[in-house]
């Protein structure tokens, strides 16, 4: 009823043949992680808002230091209903937002998430949005790159 030693030898030439093939990419895979993170999250922030508003913006600096571009797909957050990109730029007079698909971070570059300009949109919160407090997002990349980072809920100023 057992195989015969023969099969299980092969069996197991067939094993090692594998493992020595896998074992050079298991030992890259840390490699291709941090040549992945060349992307950075800094001064990251929302503002403090009435406790009854659903609708808040995040701030930040994306900096690309690798020597490729990156593209910022998709945010997702367990704090609201839906994360989006959007633009805000004056037109005829009035500002005017709109959503956009991905953003572009170029090699070497940074790009600034800031009001008047672009920006994250957490539409539907799940929780209040207190200074002290702080919002995890996840931001998609291109690449397949996902970073979490713990946003900070700074007090208003206005």
């Amino acid at each position: 009823m057992f195989p015969s030693p023969e099969k299980i030898l092969k069996f197991l030439e067939v094993i090692m043949k594998l493992f020595k093939r896998l074992i050079p990419a298991v030992l890259l895979l840390p490699v291709i992680a941090w040549s992945q993170t060349n992307i950075q999250i800094q001064n990251a922030y929302i503002r403090e808002l009435p406790p009854n508003v659903e609708t808040v913006a995040v701030y930040m600096t994306l900096n690309n230091s690798g020597q490729h571009a990156l593209t910022l797909t998709e945010i997702r957050t367990d704090a609201a209903a839906s994360a989006m990109l959007h633009l805000s730029s004056m037109q005829n007079g009035m500002m005017v937002m709109e959503h956009i698909t991905n953003l572009e971070i170029p090699p070497g570059e940074s790009v600034s998430l800031e009001p008047g300009s672009f920006h994250i949109m957490l539409e539907g919160l799940r929780q209040s949005v207190r200074a002290g407090d702080s919002v995890e997002i996840r931001l998609h990349f291109s690449n397949g790159l996902v970073l979490a980072h713990d946003v900070p809920i700074i007090r208003n100023s206005n």
